[in-house]
């Protein structure tokens, strides 16, 4: 169905061929429009993002009031507004988020950063690219929003003309489709962007897809409804009042609404799934006061105790009964864990932790490990913080770092922003290293894989030379090849192999370089986070086709040989209509055949196709030989 002119949406239909709609939720929605009268969404999404101080706020109400106030208040979390507009004699209406931007809430925009979404990303016109971090935003907006267009706007122009690589930029992201300077101050500028707002919005995707009028319905209800959250039997009880009574309809609905931005629910997780949150700002304020609590920082060095939250929280707004609702979307999103398993009221939040890295011991004759990052995101070490807790030796964390006790090994883990480097270092018994190597890679893979576009260089140091590295997947060509390596700076040459074999096993090389060709493109942290939680830590890219489809694969293509045969020598006269028939079923049998087989073959190391084309065009091509081979050898007799 993909490619096709029906007016599905793709939260419906699915992102693309590695990420497919479920089958009845299609089909629910399909038929539910045929059912009923219709009516277009007519609604688009544009949100601002960028470092603090960058005037996001002053923006939004230079476009929606055309207002200015020099004091405005920084924003905090996330603040949410509505603004028609009109596209092709179309009323249109966008909810404009906007992100604050203190370091310490930019874990929290992956809750909301979506894809059919339009970016404004807002720079300070006197700053360079990295006072703005521009290329940090640009990497989190392509990992969560995909291809979702870019406007870069250069606010205070009138304090500084913007002056950044503009070409160089649009070559390295064609998402950016426009760079405009304005200012909010005196309003230059202001005119243009929103003639550019208007252009892309005209050419965003499923912008009109169409919803039955019973959908359009409960969507407006929910809108109308001033709780911040209802129970999800209120959101049935509301769908069987405008007649929407299946539930897998009502299940596609909220889907839908969940992935437009509009409401928030998590069906997929037991900890969440009865509340429906109707207004996202209650969600992140909520975390945006936790993160910002002056005592939870300096007096409880980053430990939250579940009793701390009525003094944190307006228990008006936030009642006991929710309160835990807001930890477990902290712990869906790997910002807190709990200090004593899973039942403890006492939590520690990684980003709260303090800055100072404590004494760690002797770091001498290790076995070491870096990641070099073009850019690197605070959440990561945080994340594996969260994620690697349990094996902390003695509580020693802080908020760069971690020391990790395995058996007899002990690992430091800690991250350098400035360098944007994360070092790990392992000592102990050299047997049983790159063991806890190899669970410490594993994490940080799983990690990887979550940020599109997020591909973090392996260096390995050099022992006896700690401040030389090379980088890991060279030294994978020179053992492969048997070559010796001569490091920079070092005349002195190192087998490859040897260095390699420091670090991991030859199976555990070749079992990581499967995962390298197998492994097409990142996982998206946003369409786990708004439907599915993470995976576990040691889950694998999917393994090739089992021995049952394999066996199908030959059984068809058996009876296609057959059929063939038994109708090429068997001269009977068969109507021209029915030899059509057959034709074609033979030809769909070889289809399937092939598209099961090419999946099977191991091909995508050595051709630029990922498994999913390979099968596509494995299908194809059985298909076309197969009718081909029937016409000329099977002609309609007469």
């Amino acid at each position: 169905m993909r490619g096709n002119q029906l007016p599905i949406p793709p939260e419906i239909l699915g992102d693309s061929w590695g990420s497919l709609g479920e089958p009845s939720q299609i089909l629910s929605y399909y038929f539910s429009l045929q059912a009923e009268q219709k009516k277009p969404l007519n609604e688009a999404k544009v949100l601002l993002v960028g470092q603090g101080d960058v005037g996001k706020t002053s923006l939004v109400k230079r476009l929606i009031e055309n207002s200015y106030d020099p004091h405005q208040p920084k924003t905090e979390g996330i603040n949410i507004q509505n603004w028609q507009i009109i596209i092709n004699n179309q009323s249109i209406r966008l909810n404009v988020w906007d992100f604050g931007g203190q370091e310490i809430m930019h874990a929290t925009h992956q809750f909301f950063l979506t894809k059919r979404s339009l970016y404004l990303l807002v720079l300070k016109s006197r700053d360079d690219e990295r006072q703005n971090q521009l290329e940090y935003w640009l990497k989190i907006i392509q990992s969560f929003g995909d291809d979702s267009p870019i406007i870069l706007v250069g606010n205070q122009i009138d304090d500084h003309p913007l002056d950044i690589d503009q070409r160089g930029l649009r070559q390295k992201y064609p998402s950016i489709k426009d760079i405009v300077p304005v200012s909010c101050k005196t309003g230059e500028g202001l005119e243009q962007l929103q003639s550019t707002i208007i252009r892309e919005l005209s050419c965003l995707e499923h912008i009109h897809d169409v919803l039955p009028r019973s959908w359009f319905q409960v969507k407006t209800r929910l809108e109308q409804m001033e709780n911040d959250y209802i129970p999800y039997s209120d959101y049935e009880r509301l769908c069987l009042e405008e007649l929407i009574t299946d539930k897998v309809n009502q299940f596609t609905l909220i889907e839908l609404l969940h992935r437009l931005g509009i409401v928030l629910n998590f069906r997929d997780d037991p900890r969440l799934e009865d509340t429906h949150v109707l207004n996202p700002e209650w969600v992140t304020n909520a975390v945006y006061k936790i993160l910002n609590d002056n005592r939870l920082i300096t007096e409880f060095r980053g430990i939250l105790e579940r009793n701390q939250l009525h003094r944190i929280l307006d228990s008006r707004q936030y009642p006991r009964s929710k309160q835990q609702f807001i930890i477990e979307m902290m712990r869906k999103f790997e910002l807190c864990f709990p200090l004593e398993g899973g039942n403890s009221d006492r939590y520690l939040i990684p980003d709260l932790l303090p800055k100072e890295e404590p004494a760690t011991g002797d770091w001498e004759n290790i076995l070491a490990f870096q990641y070099h990052y073009n850019v690197l995101p605070s959440s990561i070490i945080s994340r594996f913080i969260v994620r690697m807790h349990h094996h902390g030796e003695k509580r020693t964390w802080w908020r760069s770092g971690i020391v990790l006790k395995y058996q007899n090994n002990r690992a430091l883990v800690k991250s350098d922003q400035e360098d944007r480097k994360i070092f790990i270092s392992i000592s102990g018994p050299t047997a049983t290293r790159r063991e806890l190597l190899a669970m410490i890679r594993s994490q940080f893979d799983a990690i990887h894989q979550t940020i599109k576009g997020l591909v973090p260089e392996e260096k390995v140091p050099i022992p006896g030379y700690p401040n030389i590295v090379v980088d890991y997947k060279n030294l994978l060509v020179y053992a492969e090849k048997n070559l010796p390596i001569i490091p920079p700076g070092l005349t002195e040459a190192f087998n490859a192999r040897e260095l390699l074999n420091g670090i991991e096993t030859e199976e555990e090389r070749r079992q990581r370089d499967k995962d390298y060709e197998t492994i097409d493109k990142p996982r998206n942290i946003n369409n786990q986070s708004m439907n599915n939680p993470l995976p576990p830590p040691d889950q694998k890219p999917p393994s090739h086709i089992s021995s049952a489809e394999r066996g199908i694969a030959l059984a068809m293509a058996l009876a296609v040989l057959i059929t063939f045969i038994v109708l090429a020598l068997n001269p009977r006269v068969m109507n021209g209509g029915t030899l059509a028939i057959v034709r074609f079923l033979a030809a769909s049998f070889a289809g399937i055949a092939g598209y099961l087989f090419a999946g099977n073959l191991g091909l995508e190391a050595k051709i630029p196709l990922n498994r999913t084309q390979l099968r596509a065009t494995g299908a194809f091509a059985a298909f076309v030989l197969v009718l081909l081979m029937f016409y000329v050898g099977v002609p309609a007799q007469l």
